[in-house]
């Protein structure tokens, strides 16, 4: 299944058994409810790491990254979570110039995707199915 409005496989971006089971248990309208009023938002918490990344604080991203990745995964989003184990791999690199310089172009991907992401799944959960 495509998503005409971003292009892209729509199971590339999401987890179609987390989904149906958050849908399945809260209802569309709650699953869309709880994206809305979630704060941070996902692209806060991906604008804050890549502020972290560009200031070179690699252990301060660690922390964020995992609540970002387990918020991620609760909401079935498997582009952001996948990103974001590369970028606990990354921030674990020996090479600390080679770790920030790959941990800030994972996190302005991250940026982007956040919103892509979210925006994708609300259209999905409440019509797109």
């Amino acid at each position: 299944m495509s998503s005409p409005a971003f292009g892209q496989d729509v199971w590339q971006i999401i987890d179609e058994r987390i989904v149906d089971d958050l849908v399945t248990r809260k209802g569309a309208s709650e699953v869309v409810s709880s994206l809305i009023g979630e704060k941070p938002t996902a692209a806060e918490r991906a604008r804050e790491l890549s502020n972290l990344a560009v200031q070179g604080k690699l252990n301060a991203m660690r922390d964020k990254a995992e609540d970002f990745r387990k918020w991620s995964d609760k909401f079935g989003l498997r582009r952001i979570g996948n990103t974001l184990v590369e970028l606990n791999r990354v921030i674990s690199l020996p090479a600390r110039g080679k770790a920030i310089l790959h941990a800030q172009a994972l996190t302005r991907f991250l940026e982007n995707a956040a919103v892509e992401d979210v925006d994708m799944l609300k259209s999905f959960v409440i019509g797109g199915r």
